[in-house]
């Protein structure tokens, strides 16, 4: 059953005070600490924000740090998948030209680990006090881009209401007792309501949003009006609001208190409606038929002609044997090659005396054509054939359906790849 929207028992205390000193941690690392320019892609904003509401988790209510503990377990790895980079796998950074990544082992990867640990502990323990079936591991979810035009309105009611959150925290806070229970729940709750819509907005602006995680969120934050109202009605005159501040309550009841949950409604349906109408792009891009009208009249089959850019996440699951990484991709596209016939269309020996491809990412590449049915060293007749970029952007949705359908094909025979021949180099 749920925990109390109080004061953490203080066994889960204890795990919230690790959360928010790693996260802290992390915050520092990401801001004074670092000492060289982070990738233009690195979304550095968002994980401050995550982190700013973790470290206000011991200051919250024992329910309330649920959801932010559940969405940080699912994200923060997802983050580190995506954005801190293998030296091994992912090639080499020694050169000065090279667009600045995030390295596996560094200050910021280290302090990243450490948070994700101490907030799968504290998930761990908050799940052991309600006797619910502790989790395994962070789930893998489809994910959206987000178009700038559709977020930006909700971001702005967001931020709106992070001031007036904050603005009734510290009208509270001087209006009531500093020893009142209620006073300090109201406190709490509060707090709560401030981290779940400033993660709620961090996963809005993520460049890629995953809309299940995003709308935990927004329900748990929809739940916080009534359960505000419900606890500022329980404080006592002249018991948990102080006689000199009586006037100053019954201001912050009947107007703060009123924009407050008002402003908190307004959030949750901004919110909503952005995930909504992302939905039903997909589905709406999920449903649309192949615009490959040419494909009969060519000498080798579309798949072809996908962009190596799609051998990635989400094309290709994390879940999987393997994918392309964003250094990898560059890599190979700095070789000029772009198409998934350029790739099979080279031998190993061939890939490794290109510049920068090391035997690592030669592994990686033959574990993802292994996926999808293919392999290095391929014939493709026809390929190139003149209009490769017209071609590929008429038979895109194809390719990517073919890409689907042999995904499908390798899951259903349950492969497992225990040694590539690439073992040898």
């Amino acid at each position: 059953m749920p925990l109390a929207h109080t004061q953490p028992p203080e066994s889960l205390l204890r795990e919230l005070h690790e959360v928010a000193h790693d996260a802290c941690a992390l915050m520092a690392s990401l801001t004074t600490e670092i000492n060289f320019p982070l990738p233009p892609d690195f979304p550095k904003d968002q994980l401050l924000d995550i982190s700013r509401s973790l470290a206000q988790l011991p200051i919250g209510t024992a329910e309330g740090c649920r959801a932010p503990l559940e969405y940080a377990r699912n994200r923060l790895p997802a983050i580190r998948r995506e954005y801190v980079l293998s030296e091994e796998l992912d090639g080499p950074t020694n050169n000065a030209d090279a667009t600045p990544v995030v390295l596996r082992n560094s200050l910021i990867d280290e302090r990243l680990r450490h948070l994700i640990a101490s907030v799968s502990t504290a998930l761990d323990e908050y799940r052991r006090l309600t006797f619910e079936e502790l989790l395994d591991e962070p789930t893998l979810e489809r994910e959206i881009i987000v178009p700038s035009d559709d977020a930006e309105p909700a971001i702005t009611q967001s931020l709106r209401l992070e001031r007036e959150l904050t603005s009734a925290s510290e009208a509270v806070q001087k209006t009531t007792s500093q020893n009142s229970q209620p006073a300090g729940n109201l406190k709490r709750q509060i707090h709560d309501g401030e981290g779940v819509n400033r993660l709620a907005r961090a996963e809005l602006r993520m460049p890629k949003m995953v809309v299940r995680w995003h709308r935990r969120l927004v329900d748990f934050l929809r739940e916080s009006p009534s359960l505000i109202r419900r606890t500022a009605d329980t404080l006592e005159l002249g018991v948990d609001v102080a006689d000199i501040s009586i006037e100053r309550w019954h201001d912050f009841k009947r107007n703060s208190l009123k924009l407050v949950t008002d402003e908190i409604r307004k959030t949750c349906d901004a919110f909503r409606a952005v995930a909504d109408k992302l939905e039903q792009k997909s589905q709406s891009f999920s449903r649309r038929p192949p615009a490959d009208a040419s494909e009969d009249s060519l000498p080798f089959d579309t798949i072809f002609l996908l962009p190596i850019l799609d051998l990635a996440p989400p094309n290709i699951p994390y879940s999987y044997l393997g994918n392309l990484t964003p250094s990898m991709i560059r890599l190979l596209e700095a070789n000029r090659i772009v198409y998934l016939g350029d790739l099979v269309s080279y031998s190993e020996l061939e890939l490794l005396r290109l510049g920068n491809i090391g035997r690592a990412t030669v592994r990686r590449i033959f574990t993802v054509l292994f996926t999808i049915g293919l392999r290095l060293s391929t014939q493709v007749p026809g390929w190139p054939p003149e209009n490769v970029a017209e071609l590929a952007e008429e038979n895109h949705s194809g390719a990517l359906s073919k890409l689907s359908e042999r995904l499908s094909t390798y899951n259903a025979r349950g492969t497992t790849l225990t040694r590539s021949p690439t073992s040898r180099l």
